[in-house]
Formats: structure tokens, sequence, C-alpha cells
């Protein structure tokens, strides 16, 4: 299984006062996932802040001269198999098939008899 993060930034690129951005719900991110796409899953969708100011599930602050992004992060989560290893005994036939070739073209080449090409 493998886990990869999806980071999507919203950032506020001037500061009014009194420097809060509204209406950025949590509640509006929880209900879009889980969801299946081409065999990921998306889940786990909630929003951080980092930086000087803060969110509290509805209300995003960014205090007067500091800087704060807020993101949106996701689990992506996909279902990805191995090819199938060949079996210890497939191995062994390859090997030995290979080396009986290699022993046949030795003893050809030491008879003198090579195979020539047309």
């Amino acid at each position: 299984m493998i886990v990869q993060v999806f980071n999507l930034n919203i950032q506020q690129t001037t500061n009014p006062s009194p420097d809060n951005v509204f209406n950025i719900s949590q509640a509006l991110l929880n209900n879009l996932g889980p969801f299946t796409l081409n065999g990921v899953t998306v889940s786990d969708i909630h929003f951080v802040e980092y930086g000087d100011g803060g969110y509290d599930g509805s209300k995003w602050t960014n205090p007067e001269g500091g800087t704060s992004t807020l993101k949106i992060v996701a689990d992506f989560t996909a279902d990805i198999h191995a090819p199938p290893v060949p079996e210890p005994s497939t191995w062994a036939m390859m090997i030995l098939g290979f080396g009986g070739v290699g022993y046949m073209a030795y003893r050809r080449k030491r008879n003198g008899s090579a195979l020539r090409a047309a």
C-alpha cells in the first residue's frame, strides 16, 4: 500500500482588517470523502494552518504583519501489487538451460564445428 500526501495551498495575499477569512469550513471537506478515482482512494481531507495565524474550523486568522498558510491535506492510498516472482524451480531450470546452451556452444567451438550464419 502506498500513501501519498497531496497539498493544496490557500494563501491570503492581502491582510485586510480584522485579518479574518470566514466560511472556510471543515464541514465542507468532511462531505468530500472518502472517494476512489482510478483505484486511488482519497480520504482524511482536512485543513491545516501553518505560520503565525490560526484556524478554528470555520475562521482563518492572520495576525498583523504575520504570515499564515492554510492547506487542504488528504491521504491518497492505492493498492499496487508487485508482479509475480518466478518460483525457485523456474529459476533453477532457467539457469540450467543457460548453462546447457553455454556448454554446447563451448563443445562445438572446441571441436571446430561452430554454428555458421547464412
